[in-house]
């Protein structure tokens, strides 16, 4: 399940993320 986030930029910040962070971090770019 790395996939999903990598693709989001690169996987640089993304990939240091875990779930909860990644959601909060799509939540923010939502709004």
């Amino acid at each position: 399940g790395a996939a999903w986030f990598i693709q989001i930029e690169g996987g640089d910040a993304a990939g240091l993320m875990d779930s909860a962070a990644y959601e909060k971090y799509c939540e923010g770019r939502a709004h």
